[in-house]
C-alpha cells in the first residue's frame, strides 16, 4: 500500500481550534500569572461552609433542611467578603496535613523487616 501525500490547497487556512484567545493581546500581572493552591482554596470553602452552618444554627435554621445549593452559595458569598480572616486556619489545616503525611511516609511499613516464624 503506497502512502499518499497530502496537499493542502492555497485557499485553505487551518485554524487552531484550541489555542484560544490571541496570545499577544493577553497581558499577564506584574508578578506573572500565578494559580492558587487549590488544596488551600478547599480548606477555605470547607471553612467558610463551616461559619455559615454556625450562623444558621446560631439564628435558629435548621442546616439539615437546607439544601446543599443554599449552604454552597452562602459560603461562596462569606468566602468573598472574609477570605482574610479564614485564611490562617486554611493555612493551618494544610501545614498539618502536610507533616502528617510526612510522618506516614517515614513510618512506611514496607521498609520494616518481618520476622517469618516456623521451622526452616
Amino acid at each position: 500500500m503506497a502512502a499518499r501525500a497530502y496537499h493542502k490547497p492555497d485557499n485553505v487556512e487551518i485554524l487552531d481550534m484550541h489555542r484560544g484567545a490571541d496570545t499577544s493581546q493577553v497581558r499577564f500581572p506584574p508578578g506573572g500569572c500565578v494559580q492558587p493552591n487549590p488544596y488551600l482554596l478547599l480548606a477555605l470553602r470547607f471553612y467558610a461552609k463551616k461559619e455559615i452552618k454556625e450562623q444558621w444554627k446560631a439564628a435558629g435554621i435548621k442546616v439539615q433542611y437546607c439544601l446543599p445549593r443554599e449552604i454552597n452559595q452562602a459560603a461562596e458569598q462569606y468566602l468573598s467578603e472574609h477570605w482574610q480572616e479564614l485564611l490562617p486556619q486554611a493555612e493551618a489545616l494544610l501545614a498539618y496535613i502536610n507533616k502528617s503525611a510526612q510522618r506516614k511516609q517515614r513510618s512506611n511499613p514496607s521498609t520494616i523487616p518481618v520476622q517469618k516464624s516456623g521451622a526452616e
